[in-house]
């Protein structure tokens, strides 16, 4: 479990629009602790085929979030590639995605 202190990142969880296709719609505004990843640590495993990933985002559990949404901070965007519930406890919440441009 990632300490309070390291969640130190208030990022934009977002959702697809079911109101206007293509555009997104705020659904959060956790505190996250943002780090780079490589290697193995990188690898997502999802039931299509691997991917990789460039960043993992830690925050307290909440409902809902899933691999559709992506997060934004400040200008910067990442698309969710992956979302666990780290120690399945509901505390909280791993999400392995990829910065896009």
């Amino acid at each position: 479990m990632i300490a309070i202190g390291r969640r130190d990142k208030k990022i934009r969880i977002e959702r697809p629009s079911e109101k206007l296709p293509g555009e997104w719609e705020f659904y959060a505004a956790p505190w996250a602790a943002l780090q780079a990843v490589k290697g193995r640590e990188a690898v997502v495993i999802k039931p299509d085929g691997a991917t990789s990933a460039s960043h993992k985002i830690t925050i307290h559990y909440l409902a809902g979030i899933s691999p559709v949404m992506r997060a934004k901070l400040g200008d910067r965007v990442f698309k969710f590639e992956s979302v666990a519930d780290s120690e399945e406890r509901g505390i909280e919440l791993t999400i392995m995605a990829n910065e896009v441009q």
